[in-house]
């Protein structure tokens, strides 16, 4: 086989030219787009005036099991006011930005405001924002999550930090789909009141959350949310009950470190996902010291359990004690391991849309709401970016199904290839399980857990790898060659492939009911889910590829059912798509 790996690579500047010619620029494809009836647009509030394209730019974003074009608008629109775009010097307002491999593209529509990047990702890719002057990009190691990145700049900074201060995460859309009116209202807000407009999502004078989503901790109860799914899935079922008290003690522990010795308050509101326009003179409330203790103290338990409790306590940190949301419902019936949740009862954080097309008068013009508004109450939609999602958007590409012409540009970016005429279309991938709260895979139930029946920091690494054969998630991070699969067409559905150190090309199967590398094809039928997510369904065996948490290992199943249908992570799969790493 070793002729296919030449071939990947003497044809690898000959292919997409289907995309090409379609979308030779990205501008030409926004031009066309117009005439999309199914493309979304952020809308204003205040404006009835269509925007320009010159002012704004299309990205691919995916909301439930759609890839839609959004057009993100440059213009300074908070959503509520009228107010003009300010003129933001380093010392007046700063982004600080925590990125992996997020697509950062969206600080293009953010221009007015001063952004420092924290880069621990690939320092060349195409995913960034475009070089302007009031941008800082700072190339780190890959250590740590998005609370030491804001831990080290608080730090750094501490006698420098700008008036206003706004931490994000990579893709502050996932917490804020109308993140662009959100964060331009939170400045505001933040820097001058007077001219805000009214308060919404818990404002208090130089704090302002960026999203729309809030969870009531209780301590003393021990529901403190994520923590306590974490607890769960590394208990068996038996155990899991006594999560909470588990979690209890640790959690208070830790909260109490990171507030300088100060009790942990029992009830806490939480704006899930540590996002926060904060002043100079909340942060400043805190010494330098405590944060450098904080930083001291480490991630924790999976990497994330600082981070966790931070996420909770940032409020008392800013020196906002009893802070809670504002302008919310409640809803505790769908609060899980909390004790309670909120979410906005006005726009704040939403993505208002509407479909539109050039030739009708009626839909060039903005609306306030849209049909999609009525029904915001009754779900949550989610938004991430294609390149979070690639290879679900490729594969509705090739079934005919896209409704993004956007696609058709960001696709270049990956390891995506066309049929060439001797070979057939396949792209390069990762197989990853879907796991919630955890970062790590443990099988909870089986003989292994039950010998230690107390909570274990072990686990298995979330991607799917071939081991001696088999097809298992790793107890250590492989090098990406051991990971890396290729997703092809075939005749029933898709073939997943690799080629081993002897360049002899396997098929993932199934030999009885463990998942196995063949030496013949096996066809895989990829149901689709929420999210971008599939379940895999083997067309010859008549079974689903699944974990197992009562045995031993992290080795995949081949099941005639699915074991555990309400726990959606052991046999729903993500399948990532792996970008070219130079272009």
């Amino acid at each position: 086989m070793k002729f296919l790996q030449v071939f990947y690579i003497s044809f690898a500047g000959l292919l997409f030219s289907k995309a090409s010619e379609a979308c030779s620029e990205r501008q030409d494809c926004i031009d066309r787009q117009t005439s999309f009836s199914k493309a979304l647009l952020q809308v204003s509030q205040v404006s009835q005036n269509r925007v320009s394209k010159r002012d704004s730019f299309g990205m691919c974003v995916v909301r439930d099991d759609t890839c839609l074009d959004l057009f993100l608008d440059r213009n300074w629109d908070d959503g509520v006011t009228a107010n003009q775009a300010p003129e933001l010097k380093w010392s007046d307002a700063q982004l600080v930005v925590a990125r992996y491999d997020e697509d950062l593209r969206w600080l293009d529509a953010l221009p007015q405001i001063p952004a420092v990047v924290y880069n621990r990702g690939e320092a060349h890719s195409v995913l960034l924002p475009s070089p302007r002057e009031n941008l800082r990009i700072i190339q780190q190691p890959n250590r740590g999550r998005e609370d030491q990145v804001f831990l080290e700049h608080i730090v750094n900074n501490y006698d420098k930090l700008a008036q206003a201060t706004v931490f994000l995460q990579g893709w502050p859309f996932g917490h804020c789909p109308g993140f662009l009116h959100a964060v331009r209202r939170a400045l505001t807000f933040v820097l001058d009141p007077q001219v805000a407009g009214p308060t919404t999502a818990g404002y208090v004078e130089g704090l302002a959350p960026v999203t729309s989503t809030f969870w009531q901790y209780n301590t003393q109860n021990g529901r403190v949310g994520l923590a306590v799914e974490m607890a769960r899935r590394h208990l068996p079922d038996e155990l899991s009950h006594t999560a909470e008290s588990v979690v209890r003690e640790t959690y208070s522990r830790v909260c109490t470190k990171l507030l300088d010795g100060k009790p942990c308050p029992s009830l806490q509101w939480v704006a899930e996902g540590a996002q926060w326009a904060v002043s100079r003179e909340r942060i400043l409330r805190t010494p330098r010291h405590v944060y450098q203790s904080a930083m001291g103290l480490g991630e924790g338990w999976e990497g994330k359990f600082r981070g966790l409790v931070l996420e909770a306590i940032w409020p008392l940190v800013f020196g906002a004690e009893a802070w809670q949301p504002t302008q919310v419902d409640y809803l505790p019936l769908e609060a899980a391991s909390a004790n309670n949740r909120a979410r906005s009862n006005d726009a704040y954080c939403e993505l208002l849309m509407k479909p539109y097309s050039e030739g009708d008068a009626k839909e060039t013009q903005y609306a306030e709401v849209s049909p999609e508004w009525l029904d915001r109450k009754k779900s949550r939609h989610l938004l991430f970016s294609c390149s979070q999602r690639a290879e679900y958007c490729e594969r509705t590409m090739q079934s005919g199904e896209l409704q993004s012409q956007l696609w058709e540009i960001d696709r270049k970016y990956f390891e995506i290839y066309d049929s060439s005429g001797i070979l057939p279309w396949h792209m390069k991938v990762k197989l990853r399980p879907v796991l919630f709260g955890s970062s790590l895979w443990w099988p909870r139930n089986s003989p292994q857990a039950r010998q230690s029946r107390v909570i274990s920091d072990m686990g298995y690494v979330p991607v799917i790898a071939e081991v001696n054969r088999s097809v298992q998630l790793p107890e250590q991070e492989l090098p990406q060659e051991l990971v890396e699969w290729t997703i092809s067409e075939s005749v029933d559905g898709f073939l997943f492939t690799r080629i081993n150190e002897m360049q002899e090309q396997h098929f993932l199967g199934c030999n009885g009911d463990l998942a196995s590398m063949l030496q013949f094809p096996s066809s895989w039928k990829l149901l689709r889910m929420v999210n971008g997510w599939s379940r895999f369904y083997n067309v010859e065996e008549q079974k689903y590829l699944s974990l197992d948490d009562r045995r031993d290992g992290g080795f995949l199943y081949c099941m005639e059912e699915i074991p555990n249908p309400d726990i959606l992570e052991e046999a729903a799969f993500f399948i990532e798509a792996i970008p070219k790493s130079r272009l």
